[in-house]
């Protein structure tokens, strides 16, 4: 059904594609751009659980992260824009060379794309409209975020709480999306992954549900008022059942508001399955952030829990707060805490961050 769904819309946006003509190029442009976090993390685990009975609890630890993008596009005189980008990482979140079986994986995006007055195509390595829509709370820091998703790509410092609620599940396998012009304000957005071969991230970071045919639905809304912003989002994702899983259907919802600096945003996601019993995750996240001239500080709380065969087998809490200050253009340095708590397997810890990060 996913497959036959997918197929004819497809066809649909490439024929609404073709109309344009050929006309002469208008405008050709080249950018390029990139990024570099680097952080100093202070970590405490107080741990009980004695299968980590090794793990040092105290201990300091040096992470950085970088990547180039790249991004050609022109304009031809039909207002038709075509253009290609991609992303390549040039240190992974632990500060190495991807190399080996795992060189393929410095490329993290990779696709062409058609925008003009039908919407906007995408073809290849990139997001879904299910991680691409994905509104959540604000937050200071590169490396600190409650509620996981694509941002700057950072190790989780702690990993006892990985709270999970941007829909991402197709992560940046090849795949084709389609999103609408906007319409005051309001975008609507499908996409769809034939095979992802990996797990997806149905169920939070450490399981390893696959899924087939993925088809992502959202819609957006974003609008600026006179003295406040509003982003609003909802996605529905779905894929079809493989050897070791049934079929998957998960949902998130999110909304961000921002006012004279201050921001309040929070987002929800469910997933679920069939398999052995029944499989099912729910994760929260809330924040608000503050922004003047130079400063930014932000406060999260995110928690998760999930079920298999009708046992809990995950439960946590994460609480973060975080402050950075803008020195020049793309450059900013910045401090946060975490604490992490994993109710069933009664561990916790605390890190401190200091981090820097420039952008260009």
């Amino acid at each position: 059904m996913n497959k036959l769904l997918a197929t004819s819309a497809v066809a649909a946006l490439l024929g609404a594609s073709a109309g344009y003509s050929g006309a002469a190029s208008a405008d050709d442009q080249l950018e390029l751009g990139g990024y570099f976090i680097g952080s100093v993390l202070l970590l405490d685990d107080e741990i009980s659980n004695i299968s980590n009975a090794l793990i040092d609890p105290d201990s300091y630890e040096f992470e950085s992260s970088s990547q180039v993008r790249f991004e050609g596009a022109s304009l031809l005189d039909s207002g038709l824009r075509y253009g290609f980008r991609a992303e390549v990482t040039v240190q992974d979140e632990l500060g190495k060379r991807p190399s080996g079986p795992q060189a393929l994986d410095m490329v993290d995006q990779a696709y062409i794309y058609l925008d003009g007055g039908f919407g906007r195509v995408e073809i290849g390595q990139q997001d879904g409209v299910g991680g691409q829509f994905s509104v959540r709370t604000p937050h200071a820091l590169g490396t600190m975020t409650a509620a996981g998703g694509s941002d700057d790509g950072m190790v989780d410092p702690l990993a006892l709480a990985p709270v999970g609620t941007a829909n991402d599940s197709s992560e940046d396998f090849a795949k084709i999306t389609y999103m609408t012009p906007s319409f005051g304000g309001l975008t609507l957005g499908l996409s769809f992954t034939p095979d992802p071969e990996t797990r997806t991230q149905a169920f939070g970071a450490g399981d390893t549900a696959n899924g087939d045919d993925i088809v992502e639905f959202g819609v957006i809304y974003s609008r600026d008022f006179e003295a406040l912003s509003l982003d609003m989002s909802a996605t529905f994702v779905t894929a079809d059942a493989t050897p070791v899983s049934d079929d998957l259907e998960e949902w998130n919802a999110g909304v961000k508001v921002d006012f004279h600096g201050l921001s309040v945003g929070g987002s929800y996601r469910e997933s679920g399955s069939l398999t052995t019993g029944l499989q099912k995750y729910e994760a929260y996240d809330i924040g608000v952030a503050y922004e003047a001239g130079p400063w930014m500080v932000s406060a999260q709380f995110a928690e998760h829990e999930g079920a298999l065969a009708g046992a809990p087998y995950e439960n946590g809490y994460r609480y973060l707060i975080s402050a950075r200050y803008k020195v020049a253009k793309g450059l900013r340095i910045g401090a946060g805490l975490q604490r992490d708590l994993d109710v069933l397997a009664d561990e916790e810890g605390t890190a401190f961050i200091l981090e820097s990060a420039l952008k260009f």
